[in-house]
C-alpha cells in the first residue's frame, strides 16, 4: 500500500481525532489527538509503518505553550516514511 493510500485510509478511519494532515517537500505529517495517538500507532504499524526511526519532543512558546511528542516511522519495504 503506497503513503498516499495510507494516509486516505487513516483519514478515513480516524475521521474527526486527525487536527491535520500536510505535505512538505515530500513528506508527510498526521497530527492526531492525543486519545487517538495509540491507535493511530497501531493502525501506520498494521500498514506496514512498523519501523519508529526517531521520537523527539518540539516545546511552543507561542502563540501557546505547549510540547508535542514527534515520530518518524518507517515502512522498511516500501522505504517510505511518515
Amino acid at each position: 500500500m503506497k503513503r498516499a493510500e495510507v494516509v486516505e485510509d487513516i483519514r478515513n478511519t480516524f475521521g474527526e481525532s486527525l487536527l491535520e494532515v500536510t505535505e512538505f517537500l515530500g513528506e508527510i505529517t498526521i497530527e492526531v489527538r492525543k486519545e487517538s495517538l495509540k491507535e493511530l500507532l497501531l493502525a501506520l504499524k498494521a500498514r506496514g509503518y512498523e519501523v519508529l526511526m526517531d521520537l523527539t519532543g518540539v516545546d511552543y512558546l507561542v502563540p501557546i505553550k505547549r510540547t508535542k511528542i514527534v515520530y518518524w516511522l518507517h515502512n522498511p519495504t516500501t522505504y517510505e516514511r511518515i
